[in-house]
């Protein structure tokens, strides 16, 4: 016991010295230094090769006028009219329906014809449905109406009175 307790006591008689410690430290710095040197040359060069080097196109197709896909494109696609160095696209989701709802409302709220040779036009909604508050909503023929309404009753009373027979029962017209 005495010897261990002479030892813990002594502590400057260790073999541990400072020297391989600092050599360590000293060739990891410049073993850094190095290496950022290659890596920052590395990164000089590329930078030279690039400058040297244009781009070179996405295809090799050196046309003026690009084709384009079939329709329907999607929306935000380019459109007709786009050529290799301007792009004209399509409106996107929301701007297309924003149009579309301003060219409905404009339609609702204007006259215009339909057809101009069959004499179908066009009036505003709001004046459409003054004139079917006035006049009521039209009717359709009285005599066609109760020729159907006769008809219908007529293979009604026919289904019936028949068993389950798909219809076989009905007399052919």
């Amino acid at each position: 016991m005495s010897e261990h307790n002479d030892h813990n006591l002594h502590p400057e008689h260790s073999r541990i010295t400072a020297q391989p410690i600092l050599m360590f430290l000293i060739i990891l710095g410049i073993s850094t230094a190095a290496v950022f040197v290659i890596v920052k040359g590395v990164i000089w060069g590329m930078d030279k090769m690039a400058a040297s080097n244009p781009p070179s196109p996405a295809t090799a197709v050196a046309t003026e006028e690009r084709k384009l896909p079939p329709e329907p494109r999607l929306q935000g696609a380019p459109t007709t009219g786009s050529t290799a160095t301007t792009d004209v696209v399509s409106p996107l989701p929301l701007d297309d329906m924003k149009i579309y709802r301003e060219q409905v409302e404009q339609k609702v709220s204007s006259y215009g014809w339909v057809n101009k040779e069959a004499g179908v036009a066009r009036i505003p909604i709001d004046r459409a449905k003054e004139l079917i508050a006035e006049k009521g909503l039209p009717t359709s023929a009285d005599a066609a109406a109760a020729a159907g309404i006769e008809k219908a009753a007529a293979v009604r009373k026919q289904m019936l009175n028949s068993d389950s027979s798909a219809g076989r029962g009905i007399a052919r017209q």
